[in-house]
């Protein structure tokens, strides 16, 4: 579902959050949505000496561990 920043600010607002907040909030979803968020670091492999695991993968993996399961 497409929701203008406008729109997503006056929807967070009717749920109480701050006007200013939720316009914030809002120009941030903008930003992630347009890949302005989109950064690589090494930080991961950094403090854990282990690459970054994908989502889908820890999913995965959770699954076959039968930590998790699925539906």
């Amino acid at each position: 579902m497409k929701i203008s920043e406008d729109n997503l600010a006056k929807g967070m607002s009717t749920f109480g959050i701050p006007e200013d907040y939720a316009r914030m909030l809002a120009e941030l979803d903008t930003a992630v949505k347009n890949g302005q968020e989109e950064r690589l670091n090494s930080v991961v492999l950094d403090i854990t000496g282990h690459s970054p695991t994908r989502f889908e993968d820890f999913v995965e993996k959770c699954v076959e561990s039968g930590v998790w399961t699925k539906k």
